[in-house]
């Protein structure tokens, strides 16, 4: 939603493309993990995903209130 506002901030793109990036790669984690629950494992996998996914978010969000700029270890760039 801010990004609509500030388009024209390198700041705020940076971390839109960020956070889009790891939205998708949350979602292609969440999709493989309902695949595996038909042997029980993605039970697990989903869980560890969801974990991950909040305290990514979490470390990423004080990072931005601080001016930093973070990248999150594990996300797939598609958006560049």
């Amino acid at each position: 939603m801010v990004y609509l506002i500030k388009k024209e901030d390198p700041f705020v793109q940076d971390h839109a493309k960020e956070a889009l990036n790891w939205s998708i790669t949350v979602m292609i984690g969440y999709a493989i993990s309902w695949v595996l629950m038909l042997i029980l494992v993605g039970f697990l996998t989903a869980f560890a995903l969801g974990i991950a996914h909040l305290v990514f978010c979490i470390i990423a969000a004080v990072s931005a209130s601080k001016g930093e700029t973070y990248r999150l270890p594990f996300a797939i760039r598609l958006i560049k």
